[in-house]
């Protein structure tokens, strides 16, 4: 039972980096630290509910500013606004991209902004938006 639990974070952590589009080049060398154990993205499994979810969420939301891995988490549910296909907040990638640049972690950064860069070529407004104030307040 306990190995089927680990299984369960393990997918749940996969699930969300690569939909998150964390796992670039890192994962392509054999590195692959693809979350940090003291994210509360490891409370999610594939078991959890929707209000569990929820839950999570909202304390993601409570600690973006409590530490660099609480402005990573934070950083990819403002990306994507939602764990597991439940929706929790508003998508704000400004917000995102700030804090993944407050927390300190070069990787993280790198991924919003290819993340956002992405969507903002596709024609997404908010995504092009959010690029040009970033590049405004950080260029």
């Amino acid at each position: 039972m306990r190995r089927k639990s680990r299984l369960s974070v393990l997918v749940a952590a996969l699930v969300l980096a690569t939909s998150a589009g964390i796992a670039t080049e890192v994962a392509a060398k054999g590195g692959a630290q693809l979350l940090p154990k003291s994210s509360l993205y490891y409370k999610v499994s594939t078991a959890s509910t929707k209000d569990e979810i929820k839950a999570i969420c909202a304390e993601i939301v409570a600690r973006q500013d409590a530490s660099a891995i609480g402005r990573m988490d934070a950083s990819s549910l403002y990306m994507h606004g939602m764990i597991m296909g439940v929706s929790c907040l508003k998508v704000d990638y400004f917000k995102a991209l700030v804090l993944a640049r407050e927390s300190g972690d070069a990787f993280t950064l790198k991924a919003a902004l290819t993340y956002i860069r992405g969507r903002a070529d596709g024609g997404n407004t908010k995504a092009i938006r959010a690029l040009e104030k970033y590049e405004k307040a950080y260029d």
